[in-house]
């Protein structure tokens, strides 16, 4: 896929960055936005929850899966 899917791994059933270690959405495994005051994923709009692809949870990357 072109948005970058071997760039995400999933640990302890969240999905993460390969490249800085952010939480990404479960739907698209994408960052999100607010939206109408509503915390939304980025590729298909749908509401998350709080830490799903907005920078607010991260690990190391060192500490990610290999695959």
């Amino acid at each position: 896929m072109s948005n970058g899917q071997n760039n995400v791994v999933k640990m302890n059933g969240k999905f993460y960055s390969r490249v800085d270690g952010s939480r990404l959405t479960d739907c698209c495994h994408a960052y999100s936005t607010f939206f109408d005051d509503e915390l939304v994923c980025k590729v298909c709009y749908f509401n998350v929850e709080f830490g799903e692809g907005d920078g607010s949870e991260k690990v190391d990357v060192k500490t990610l899966p290999s695959s």
